[in-house]
């Protein structure tokens, strides 16, 4: 994983950012030179089947395994909002990549583009998608096809990817921001699908109008590791559970769990390895569901709080990430050295063992976290 800079003062000069490498445990963090791409406010990096990164991207260029730009690479997301090289694309979780169903060494990196709509409010109309090939330049690859639109909303919420149930092929869903419409395509050997519109279960009151941050900074979205539930989170309206099947894309049996009051901004969601365990977290907390209980939304359990004070603000729990290690780390928010690590997300309550500040990082991070799909899931 690739991280980046913080956006205060206390760096605003630092070009080093960090890159976590699970091929060895525990995972070593070592300082990484950014001076040719800035990773402030979005992120993704990808890795071959033997753990070696080949590429990694701020959302405006894509960058080799030489930490040089690669070949026809960048002008990512040409024409959206905070196109500025200084700082990166303005997209903390717009950003994932799958391998080609069908095209050995070639990948598909999906990305979305944004405008300022009605009232001050970030927009994003569009999901995209980049092909990269990496068997050409010398095993170094090329970008051979850049900025295609495959979704179009009005603002979508970041893209989910889970294997079809064959396997072989990719499901991709979006939806929009606070609606119950969902998008799905279908990306297989012969390229995407149009996409299939479902509605179910609810709109939700809250329309994020009047702030940047309450259209992506408060959500998460992600499908379980077994491809069998798609979770739909923000920290205002809850938590929405369906069951999905991979072979037909279908969603069904929504579960809709509201929560008393607001918890805070910069929620993000992950679930244990087993796909058992939800884990929610909202700015100063972190709660565990049970998937398996007859009654989620009783099932409640937390397992995370962090009320200190420090230097630069109280460090939020924001997005979370299942690791290749089994773990899921939260990032924070208010720019820390340090993830937190929830360390055994396998075990109910207080054994899963939330650790609080739990890696130190080489040097400031803030809100960015690479988002994986399962990677390992088959037929």
């Amino acid at each position: 994983m690739v991280f980046g800079l913080h956006f205060g003062a206390t760096s605003p000069d630092n070009e080093e950012g960090v890159l976590l490498n699970f091929s060895n445990y525990p995972p070593a963090s070592s300082v990484m030179n950014q001076s040719l791409l800035n990773i402030r406010s979005c992120g993704f990096s990808m890795s071959d089947e033997c753990g070696e990164m080949i590429f990694y991207s701020n959302g405006l260029s894509i960058v080799d395994s030489t930490n040089h730009i690669m070949s026809n690479g960048t002008n990512l997301n040409a024409g959206s909002l905070g196109v500025d090289i200084s700082l990166g694309y303005f997209d903390a979780l717009g950003m994932t990549s799958v391998p080609s169903p069908n095209i050995d060494n070639s990948y598909y990196l999906f990305h979305r583009s944004s405008m300022i709509g009605d009232s001050i409010t970030i927009m994003y109309p569009e999901i995209l998608c980049t092909k990269i090939d990496m068997s050409q330049n010398d095993g170094k690859g090329i970008v051979v096809e850049k900025n295609i639109p495959i979704i179009q909303g009005t603002k979508l919420v970041q893209l989910s990817v889970v294997r079809h149930g064959n396997g072989k092929d990719w499901w991709l869903l979006s939806g929009e921001s606070y609606d119950n419409r969902y998008y799905k395509i279908l990306l297989n050997e012969n390229g995407f699908s149009l996409p299939f519109i479902q509605q179910i279960g609810f709109k939700y009151p809250y329309d994020g109008v009047g702030s940047f941050s309450d259209i992506d900074i408060d959500s998460e979205k992600l499908f379980t590791p077994n491809g069998e539930k798609y979770i739909d989170y923000d920290a205002r309206n809850g938590v929405r559970i369906m069951d999905f099947d991979r072979c037909t894309g279908e969603l069904s049996n929504y579960e809709w769990i509201v929560f008393d009051e607001f918890i805070g901004n910069g929620a993000g969601a992950s679930v244990s390895p087993n796909s058992r365990f939800l884990y929610v977290t909202g700015q100063q907390i972190v709660l565990q569901y049970d998937l398996e209980s007859e009654d989620i939304e009783n099932s409640v359990d937390t397992v995370g709080i962090l009320n200190r004070m420090y230097l630069n603000g109280i460090p939020q729990f924001t997005y979370t990430q299942l690791a290749a290690d089994e773990k899921i780390y939260i990032v924070t928010g208010g720019g820390t050295e340090t993830l937190h690590i929830i360390n055994n997300p396998n075990e109910k309550g207080a054994a899963c063992e939330f650790l609080a500040h739990g890696l130190v990082l080489p040097n400031d991070n803030r809100y960015v976290l690479p988002r994986y799909p399962n990677y390992r899931l088959y037929d």
